[in-house]
């Protein structure tokens, strides 16, 4: 029989400037999706509830999100972060 592992969404705050967020089936392949290290991860952040967080992450499980990392102003809106396949410029 196969176990079903669930999914969970996991947040941080990525160098004082964005969150980050990605829906994995661990806390060692969401640090490594969201481009940091398990210990980082588990001091800046870790497994969230926030709604527009779980909506954003789980609309595509494995996609980094990101959104402004900012106190003084209402939350913005999530966005992709893009792949670096994503980012490649055509050959010329």
């Amino acid at each position: 029989m196969t176990r079903v592992v669930p999914l969970k969404v996991y947040c941080m705050n990525y160098g004082g400037q964005e969150e980050r967020a990605v829906a994995s089936t661990s806390k060692k392949l969401a640090a490594s999706l969201i481009g940091t290290t398990l210990g980082q991860l588990r001091s800046y952040g870790g497994e969230t509830r926030e709604t527009s967080c779980v909506e954003a992450a789980m609309s595509d499980p494995g996609t980094v999100w990101r959104r402004p990392y900012k106190f003084s102003i209402p939350k913005l809106e999530w966005q992709r972060v893009p792949t670096r396949i994503e980012t490649k410029e055509a050959p010329k």
